[in-house]
């Protein structure tokens, strides 16, 4: 699959992330997910869980029994109520559609339902556009969750660094430090490319 201009964009950026926050950058990796609906209800019932990495620390996350409309609007809720208080850029992001596409090539069984199945989340980024991120496997709602934690996970490195960059950059201007100044704002720019970052923004 051809790699687009937004992914190497955000390839330019998640290396960012590993000069400047290295080990501290957040990785959100995917445990379990239970999604539970019936016919008598309009609403559908996830239970997920996660590996939230930062540095040497590692703790399993869970959020249970959340109810939405459709199973990625859980996952999407779910992630959200969890981190958009402490980061509010995440605040920015509205879920817009899924896209699915079967790989029957990937299939075993001559009747092609193991087929691995490629999902896009589809997000808008306020007054930024559309962002996609895609995983690829057997499930469609593994895919889905995958997704997802990628979308959070990248917004949540994009606002550590940012910050981390003004506190560099402010010192740097302390200290007349013009060339580590000049540095911070190239990598700002590059991230307020994506997103912006109010502190205190009411969520």
């Amino acid at each position: 699959m051809k790699t687009t201009i937004e992914e190497l964009k955000r390839e330019d950026i998640k290396k960012i992330f590993l000069r400047r926050l290295g080990a501290n950058m957040i990785k959100l990796e995917a445990v379990n997910i239970n999604v539970a609906e019936s016919v008598s209800s309009d609403f559908t019932e996830t239970n997920i869980s996660f590996l939230e990495k930062e540095g040497d620390s590692s703790k399993v996350v869970c959020a249970n029994e959340t109810r939405a409309k459709g199973f990625l609007d859980g996952i999407f809720k779910s992630l959200y109520e969890k981190y958009v208080s402490e980061y509010h850029s995440l605040s920015n992001i509205k879920l817009i559609n899924l896209s699915v596409s079967p790989l029957m090539s990937s299939a075993i069984k001559s009747i092609g339902t193991d087929a691995k199945t490629s999902v896009t989340v589809v997000s808008e980024i306020e007054n930024y556009g559309y962002v996609n991120f895609s995983s690829t496997s057997r499930s469609l709602v593994y895919s889905s969750f995958c997704a997802s934690l990628s979308t959070f996970e990248f917004y949540i490195n994009c606002e550590k660094c940012f910050y981390l960059l003004q506190k560099v950059f402010e010192d740097a201007k302390r200290r007349s430090r013009e060339d580590v100044a000049q540095e911070c704002v190239r990598d700002m720019s590059f991230l307020t490319s994506v997103n912006r970052y109010e502190k205190g923004k009411k969520v």
